[in-house]
């Protein structure tokens, strides 16, 4: 990989970062981030995932989980719902709010994205040009 792809791959990971900061709850840590991120995309994928299918997919402790997990409950981040076929089982799903935030962390990548790209040949460009980072990433 070149060195300008690599940069342009590490800008768009650290804006991901920066927009999930800024709208999702995950302080410091990966495992609230990945809590998210499962639950979000099992309804996306309109699949159930019971909370213990949700622990065992991440790849954290069970402790570590189970605090992370319990605040996002708390705080109203992830809802539990009983299971229709085994009252027994909770369903994880993402409350409204956290289907909101998801939606606006897309919608301002999709506006950092569209800052980035060239203009279309022969368009007019009246926004102001991005300054690079002329220090290379090569060794």
């Amino acid at each position: 990989m070149k060195a300008q792809d690599l940069a342009g791959v590490i800008r768009t990971f650290k804006q991901i970062r920066e927009l999930s900061h800024e709208h999702l709850p995950v302080d410091h840590s990966f495992i609230p981030y990945d809590i998210l991120l499962q639950v979000c995309a099992s309804h996306a994928a309109n699949e159930r995932i019971s909370v213990k299918g949700l622990f065992s997919k991440l790849p954290f402790s069970d402790m570590g989980i189970r605090y992370h997990f319990d605040r996002l409950v708390k705080d109203g981040w992830i809802e539990l719902t009983p299971d229709q076929t085994d009252g027994r089982v909770k369903l994880a799903v993402p409350s409204e709010r956290l289907l909101e935030r998801f939606r606006a962390v897309v919608e301002s990548y999709k506006a950092y994205e569209a800052s980035i790209q060239p203009p279309a040949p022969g368009a007019q460009n009246f926004r102001t040009p991005v300054q690079s980072d002329s220090r290379s990433l090569e060794t």
